[in-house]
């Protein structure tokens, strides 16, 4: 299987050399990196051309003429790759160097499309540290499921279609999963969530309970797990509720891009449907402050499955 690895970049002189590192001494051969910066204006283009001469690397640097933005750098970078097993790399992070050996033996397995890992928190300085654990759950909080440590399980849509639940830096894909998200993706959501659901879409995404990575928390994180660290996942409730309207339509968008999917199992799109129907309901009552018909068609409809109490209450304090 050759193996591609795919890592973006804007502004991270301070992170990219250990990153880079942590690439170059993986205990597996990569055959092909492609690392993409989006127009950096401190040293970070310099850094790598420097790290790729000195190591006499065969890696490919692509440097934008113009800022697109995270998520449509990492898509130009998936338009690019050959490989048969792709991996996505942040700037900033530090990879254990048996990450991609470990992940690799799990794609013998047909069934799994994609599957991504856990992970542990270092802070700007690299020094480790811990957070809250929740007890029914897994990957920091990110996964509604409790999983075993060194367990590798099915991750069901249902669970994907609510929220993402890992990193792109933790994850890795068959390259059918990369051409389908090519080809469907407006860049609308993180690229992270929207390969998960494809993935999910034909019951192929799994989740392995090891942590491979060190995920550097910063002030510059462009898309930081801030709200998992001790004492802020209170603001994160506080979010969602004060921007209830918001939150659903990101859902709202994810079912969007699911239903776009000709090869989305049957149950699922059955299953997606529904949920869509049930996030129109939800947006439209948030917004327009319709209490009577959530109570009406939230929970004296079939669609009363797909509510939790958490979310139903969410809902309410939202339109009161």
């Amino acid at each position: 299987m050759k193996i591609s690895v795919v890592v973006t970049t804007y502004n991270g002189e301070h992170y990219i050399y250990e990153q880079l590192e942590s690439l170059r001494k993986q205990t597996y051969d990569l055959d092909e990196v492609i690392i993409l910066d989006d127009l950096s204006h401190d040293h970070t283009v310099p850094i790598i051309e420097t790290y790729i001469s000195d190591h006499d690397l065969p890696w490919m640097l692509i440097k934008n003429s113009v800022n697109i933005g995270y998520r449509k750098n990492f898509t130009k970078g998936l338009q690019m790759v050959s490989g048969d097993i792709i991996f996505l790399c942040d700037q900033d992070d530090i990879w254990n160097q048996e990450k991609v050996e470990e992940v690799v033996q799990f794609f013998q397995h047909d069934e799994i499309l994609m599957i991504s890992h856990s992970f542990s928190f270092i802070d700007e300085n690299g020094k480790g540290f811990e957070v809250k654990q929740h007890a029914d759950k897994s990957n920091h909080g990110l996964l509604d499921i409790k999983v075993d440590e060194n367990d590798c399980i099915s991750v069901p849509l249902s669970i994907l279609m609510k929220k993402n639940i890992s990193q792109g830096c933790c994850m890795a894909m068959r390259s059918a999963i990369v051409k389908k998200y090519v080809k469907l993706t407006e860049n609308m959501l993180p690229h992270d969530w929207e390969l998960a659901l494809l993935a999910a879409g034909q019951n192929g995404f799994y989740f392995y309970n090891r942590s491979l990575i060190h995920y550097r928390i910063h002030s510059n994180n462009a898309i930081g797990l801030n709200y998992v660290i001790d004492g802020k996942a209170q603001e994160s409730k506080k979010y969602r509720v004060e921007n209830r309207a918001k939150v659903l339509k990101e859902e709202k968008k994810a079912l969007d891009f699911l239903l776009k999917d000709r090869d989305l199992y049957t149950h699922n799109k059955k299953e997606a449907l529904e949920r869509f129907e049930f996030m129109k309901l939800r947006v439209e009552c948030v917004e327009q402050r319709k209490f009577f018909r959530l109570i009406r068609r939230g929970l004296f409809t079939h669609l009363i499955k797909y509510y939790s109490v958490t979310s139903f209450f969410g809902d309410v304090l939202a339109i009161l």
